[in-house]
């Protein structure tokens, strides 16, 4: 599941996981929107945000796709 929507899923807002990440909201929906990949520290945080729910091998590329 990727962060945006984990976001939707659990009624939260972007400016909700900005604070929760001391980011800026407009770092978060870069992120949301795919225009940024998240590197594996913001990954490590999703993680530990959404317990699991969301991980680096959510954002993993996929095998055979390009």
């Amino acid at each position: 599941m990727k962060i945006g929507e984990w976001l939707k899923k659990h009624k939260k807002t972007q400016s909700w996981l900005a604070k929760k990440m001391h980011s800026d909201q407009s770092h978060v929906s870069e992120w949301v929107n795919g225009k940024v990949n998240p590197g594996l520290l913001t990954l490590s945080k999703f993680t530990q945000i959404t317990n699991g729910e969301v991980s680096f091998l959510d954002y993993a590329p996929q095998r055979g796709k390009r």
